[in-house]
């Protein structure tokens, strides 16, 4: 008897091989590209990690590092209003002015310095608003100066740490008017520091920052999560400036009594790896103009 109805077949043993190798092989394939993406993304990830908290760093370093120099008063020391008549051009001379130039800073006039381009000394005394005493440091050559031809000295850049960088490069010290009273305080002396693999902020405890030891207000900035390598501070780009001359520091070298300004700019390299994976490593650089020049009297 004839039957036109196909018997059923299945898949023979090889064919089912053959399938089974098949997918095994792009199943390895996608379980290789899955693992290579995690792998990938942690890295990244780590890698995001380590340039967030060293850019955190960074940032508040470079923040305060430039208001270094900053007086409360610095407006009227840079800018004081009125010209002023000299009893003499040497020795201790009395400086007065109808336009009262000294009303802004008062009695913190003491131990400032008086500049111009046509002589310099240090204030003794504070009698009113239109005149104080001067002992010349430098012989004016004149008797009576024109509004915006002199100027008083910032305190806070004249005192020993207003920017003092180790000899290692790794710690930097400096102040700046804190609390805005125009004298600088026992608190008003900071510091960074590389210590240990950690970066530390010295915010002032009375005492003057001590790079080389841990006595004070040192706080830790980085995390037990990371591992600092490095960290330099330079000011090689700092630029000095002869009033007198208009030209730089050192051809020709200035000469006593000479009008300084310093342009100061801090380089700061900070080099870091996770505690827990040395192999992810960032090196990060900033440079900080700082927004207070000094003006000095050789």
């Amino acid at each position: 008897m004839n039957s036109n109805h196909s018997p059923h077949r299945g898949f023979s043993l090889t064919e089912l091989l053959v399938g089974l190798a098949t997918s095994m092989f792009l199943l390895a394939g996608v379980l290789g590209m899955f693992s290579s993406t995690l792998a990938s993304q942690g890295a990244n990830l780590k890698q995001t990690r380590l340039n967030q908290e060293l850019r955190n760093i960074m940032d508040l370093m470079s923040r305060d590092i430039r208001r270094a120099g900053f007086w409360d008063l610095a407006a009227f020391a840079a800018q004081p209003q009125g010209a002023i008549t000299l009893s003499g051009t040497s020795g201790s001379i009395s400086v007065t002015s109808s336009a009262a130039p000294f009303s802004g800073i008062g009695a913190g006039l003491v131990g400032r310095t008086l500049m111009s381009s046509y002589g310099a000394g240090r204030i003794t005394a504070y009698s009113n608003a239109s005149q104080i005493t001067v002992n010349v440091t430098r012989p004016f050559s004149q008797t009576w100066i024109n509004e915006g031809s002199w100027m008083i000295s910032n305190l806070f850049t004249e005192t020993a740490n207003n920017l003092a960088i180790s000899s290692d490069e790794t710690c930097i010290q400096y102040t700046y008017d804190r609390n805005g009273d125009s004298t600088v305080d026992a608190n008003e002396k900071f510091a960074f520091r590389l210590h240990n693999g950690i970066v530390q902020m010295y915010a002032g405890s009375g005492t003057a920052p001590d790079c080389s030891s841990g006595a004070g207000s040192w706080s830790d900035l980085s995390s037990d999560t990371l591992n600092i390598t490095a960290l330099t501070f330079s000011s090689d780009d700092t630029t000095c400036i002869n009033l007198r001359t208009a030209g730089n520091c050192t051809s020709p070298a200035p000469s006593s009594g000479d009008v300084l300004l310093y342009q100061r700019e801090v380089d700061i390299t900070l080099t870091g790896t996770l505690a827990n994976n040395t192999s992810v490593s960032r090196t990060m650089s900033e440079s900080v103009r700082l927004r207070n020049d000094v003006m000095m009297v050789q």
